[in-house]
Parts: structure tokens; sequence; C-alpha cells
């Protein structure tokens, strides 16, 4: 499936300064769905192998947050035994071990070749699941964990239209040529990378839909430190809305703090 989790490890040099971003633009729209929430939702957007997944770790274990990783729920829907009918149906059996279990590479070869019907019909099977999956995580952390915010990690946020379960988007920025080298390291190709690039929004997109980029070439703990930055002051804002019975995304500026170098 698109957006693999992000591979950890990698050894990270120095980053340059001041490369926080806020957007001009306010862009999480249909917030309907987004009222009464319990905790903030702070999603967390990149190209493959910008190291989301890895950053939302990191804040993670510094910050009272509960992280939902979408390519794990996705990993969990391919297991229930309504899709994998429905998937034996659409596609060749053979895509299934001896066990019955589906073979994700064997199914990646198909929904990321040059037809885009295959992951069409994969992506109208199993995204309604994955989304009904992280709505029931977000109402269950905000009723029995000790969290603060929520960091959705979820590469295809934008494109299968899930902008109205979060409240705040970051995206991950990194060079094409470090993203590269990361998924190299976890033993893909380039070709393989580019596939998956194919099937999803162009990075620069995703960048103008954020209301922040964090910069990740480098220096993980730089980058991890100015999303905790964000997620902190967004938790912040939000409790403070709480406490006077309003506590909503429209209370949640894209600017959090003053402290944090911005630029247009």
């Amino acid at each position: 499936m698109a957006g693999a989790t992000e591979a950890a490890g990698w050894r990270l040099g120095q980053t340059t300064e001041n490369t926080l971003e806020r957007n001009d633009l306010n862009v999480v729209t249909e917030s309907s769905a987004r009222t009464d929430r319990e905790l903030p939702v702070v999603a967390v957007v990149g190209g493959v192998g910008s190291g989301k997944s890895s950053l939302a770790r990191f804040v993670a274990q510094r910050f009272p947050a509960e992280i939902i990783d979408a390519d794990l729920l996705g990993h969990q829907v391919l297991q229930r035994e309504d899709v994998k009918r429905q998937i034996r149906e659409r596609f060749d059996s053979e895509i299934f071990d001896a066990a019955g279990e589906i073979q994700r590479s064997a199914l990646a070869k198909i929904v990321f070749g040059e037809d885009s019907r295959p992951l069409q019909d994969l992506e109208a099977i199993v995204h309604p699941r994955i989304r009904e999956a992280i709505r029931q995580r977000i109402e269950a952390a905000g009723k029995e964990s000790n969290a603060r915010a929520i960091l959705l990690d979820a590469a295809v946020l934008l494109e299968s239209g899930w902008t109205d379960i979060c409240d705040k988007i970051v995206f991950v920025d990194c060079a094409i040529d470090v993203r590269r080298q990361r998924v190299l390291a976890r033993g893909w190709d380039a070709e393989q990378l580019h596939q998956r690039e194919a099937k999803q929004l162009p990075v620069d997109e995703k960048r103008r839909r954020a209301n922040f980029v964090i910069n990740n070439d480098s220096d993980l703990q730089s980058a991890g430190n100015r999303l905790l930055q964000i997620v902190g002051e967004i938790a912040d804002q939000f409790a403070k809305a709480g406490s006077t019975g309003s506590a909503s995304v429209d209370h949640l500026p894209s600017d959090t703090s003053e402290s944090v170098a911005f630029h247009d």
C-alpha cells in the first residue's frame, strides 16, 4: 500500500537553522467532523522516506502524545476476512500465501504498476475501513489514555480525503536525494520509490496544503524538537480553549508560537 511506515535508525548529521515554516494557507477544511474532540489531532505527512514516522516517535518519547499509525492499521485491515474476500475477488488469488494471508509484496507489484485502476480498487476496499479504525482510535485515546495530543502518521492523508479527522497538518520536508538514500537502506530501489511517489500527491502540493513545514534533511533531533514544540503548543492551546468550553480546531491558529522562526 502507498505510504509504508518510515524506517528509523539512519545516522543523521547537522541541520540548518530556521527550518520550520508556517504556510500562509490555513487549509485544513471540512471541520464539521472535528468539533467536540477530546484531544487535538496533528497529522504528520511527507514524501516517502522523509522520516515522518521517526519524528512522530521522537515526540511521543518526550511528550504525552498517542501515535496512530495509519500504515499499521492498513496492515491490520488486510488481515480481515471480509477484506481478504473482496481482494481475492478483485485480484489474482496468487497474491495469497499458503496460509491464506495476503502477500503485500505481490499485491504491491500489481497496484503500483502503470495502470491506476488496481490501486483505486484496492483503496476503495481498504480506505473506508482504515478511516473508521483511525476514528475509533482517536475516540479511544480521548477517553482511555493520558495523552494530551494525537499524532496521526498517515502518508496518504491528503490523497484519501482524511483532513476532516485532524486539526493541523505538519509536512516533513526532505530532499529527494536524502529520501532516496533512506529507502535504499530499507531494501527498496529507486524504481520502487518512483512508483509509490507517482501514486501520491506531488510533495510540493503536500507542502502547500500543510499548516507547518519542518525540514528533516539531516538532524533528527533538531527536526524532532521543532515538531515537539508545535505539538506541545497546540495541545496547550487546545486545553486552554477547552477550559472555556470552546475547544475546537477553529481556536487553533497555525502560527503556534512567536518564538519559532517562521518565514512566508
